[in-house]
């Protein structure tokens, strides 16, 4: 896809950010960003509410590939640190969640937004009219899952998985556990 992505200054980032670019893809204006979350455990339930301004402060100053070094220390094992990729329509309207990837803390597991394109039924449909998708790869020891998030050009998201892997059966199903 595009190499157009514009880094956002400090005055642009929102909660959270502790780097943000934006681009236009299509019919849509895309925003990815890593953003820090703190998490409150309650019993067995936690909530992540935006990390504070030290900690977004901190993370900022380090190069990227040294974050998830970073978060095996232990003052940050209640912070988590997630690539989110969000994105609104041209016409108008707010920014959307499309994906997000949750950085490791270590090397037994690895989570990425690892695509970004715009799809079409055919090359005679304009731009304006394509898919947004982002792909999302996990990736444990002993296996890995991809899903597609696709954002058309209304708005609405669906979540795929493919089928049927190294068969005649491949195919994209939309998953219901969004």
């Amino acid at each position: 896809i595009s190499d157009n992505w514009r880094s956002l200054p400090d005055s642009e980032m929102l909660d959270a950010e502790i780097s943000a670019s934006v681009n236009e893809l299509g019919g849509f204006i895309v925003r990815s960003s890593m953003r820090a979350y703190q998490i409150e455990h309650n019993n067995d339930d936690f909530r992540e509410s935006p990390a504070d301004t030290t900690i977004i402060r901190h993370f900022k100053e380090l190069a990227p590939h040294m974050i998830s070094q970073e978060l095996s220390r232990s003052e940050y094992r209640d912070v988590h640190i997630f690539h989110e990729l969000h994105f609104r329509l041209k016409s108008g309207g707010g920014f959307k969640l499309l994906a997000k990837a949750k950085v490791p803390r270590s090397m037994a597991w690895t989570e990425d937004i690892s695509g970004i394109l715009l799809a079409k039924e055919s090359r005679d449909v304009p731009d304006e009219k394509a898919s947004l998708i982002a792909h999302v790869s996990w990736m444990g020891s002993s296996y890995s899952t991809d899903t597609w998030y696709k954002a058309d050009a209304s708005g609405n998201i669906t979540r795929l998985h493919l089928t049927g892997y190294g068969n005649s059966d491949d195919r994209f199903v939309e998953c219901n556990d969004r």
